[in-house]
């Protein structure tokens, strides 16, 4: 299946064909206006038509041929197309994790971080203060290294777990850090798993000051 941005060759067979046989094509997008007169390029004695396609958009392409001469005809075609592979809210890059762990970092990297990140925001930094920008993203050097390496160390751990980033939020069995509980469920066979939330990762917190703060109401 092709992603928004990539290009593919769309082709068309005519049978039978043969020196009257010429074929244009329309394309149409999801949205947006219709292109029409498009002139493919023929070979095999104008049985097979071909012509390269940069898809622009997510969602359903539809290509009309029209063929006159010999195999004359109105022929359509379809195309699924995803949209680019979007980024999420994280505090540390693949390049940042790659770093950290002094390895190529998994092909679920980015499902990792964002993961962690999230992990860190509802659970481990909600009585947590420290300048942000309009984005949510810390603005303060130390704070800004303290959860790109606390990103990198819960991934990381998560990783030689096999936690993936989507399920990482759900596998704690009760555990305090400072003022944060963790809560993880049991592994196979009814055991509890690990319940440690990565102490590597609670030691950087701690250190940057981020952590043993108490929730309070106004």
């Amino acid at each position: 299946m092709p992603d928004v941005g990539d290009s593919q060759i769309v082709e068309l067979t005519v049978s039978p064909a043969d020196g009257t046989t010429s074929a244009t094509l329309a394309i149409i997008p999801p949205e947006g206006d219709v292109t029409t007169g498009l002139e493919p390029t023929p070979s095999n004695g104008n049985a097979v038509w071909s012509y390269e396609v940069t898809y622009t958009m997510p969602g359903i392409w539809q290509f009309m041929w029209t063929v006159t001469g010999t195999g004359r005809g109105v022929q359509y075609q379809k195309a699924t197309v995803a949209p680019a592979p979007a980024r999420g809210r994280s505090y540390a890059t693949t390049t940042d994790l790659a770093n950290w762990m002094r390895a190529a970092p998994p092909l679920n990297a980015q499902a990792l971080l964002e993961g962690a990140t999230r992990f860190l925001d509802n659970v481990v930094l909600v009585a947590a203060v420290y300048e942000v920008n309009l984005d949510g993203m810390p603005t303060g050097a130390t704070v800004i290294k303290a959860l790109r390496d606390a990103t990198c160390a819960l991934a990381a751990w998560w990783n030689a777990q096999g936690i993936t980033g989507e399920d990482a939020n759900t596998v704690y069995t009760t555990v305090s850090i400072g003022s944060a509980s963790f809560t993880r469920t049991p592994g196979a066979g009814g055991t509890p798993a690990d319940p440690r939330m990565s102490q590597e990762a609670a030691e950087i917190l701690a250190g940057a000051g981020l952590l043993g703060h108490t929730v309070r109401s106004c």
